[in-house]
């Protein structure tokens, strides 16, 4: 099993990396084939069902109320993680519990996370907005 120590370091040591607080760092992730990048907020947390989890978390913006079931059946053909919101803004989530962590299959839910986030802002947003 992992812990947010190891994990954190390995981010630390890979990729430019804002520390939030002790249990979250934000990262830029360059988009392949575009000229743009991501945001994500990497984290541990705690829930009911896996107990420790490291969370992928990307922003995708305030989805107007009308369009969050287009967007539910948008994702649902290609989520990894789900939808979200936190004081009115919608994120996309994935959390990988501690005990399955690989850091190749990390990576790629990274990667995949930023890629659909960026998708989302882009179609039900508007663009860029965070």
């Amino acid at each position: 099993m992992a812990t947010w120590n190891e994990v954190k370091g390995f981010l630390q040591s890979n990729f430019p990396t804002k520390l939030i607080n002790d249990q979250m760092l934000g990262i830029e992730i360059p988009l392949q084939g575009k000229d743009r990048s991501q945001y994500l907020l990497i984290g541990m947390d705690s829930t009911e069902w896996y107990g420790e989890v490291f969370m992928i978390c990307s922003c995708i913006g305030t989805i107007p109320e009308h369009k969050l079931n287009d967007v539910l059946s948008d994702i649902f053909g290609k989520v990894i993680g789900g939808l979200v919101a936190v004081n009115g803004t919608h994120y996309l989530r994935e959390n990988i519990p501690a005990s399955e962590y690989q850091q190749d299959t990390f990576l790629k839910q990274m990667g995949s996370i930023a890629r659909i986030a960026d998708e989302l802002e882009e179609k039900f947003v508007g663009g860029d907005k965070h």
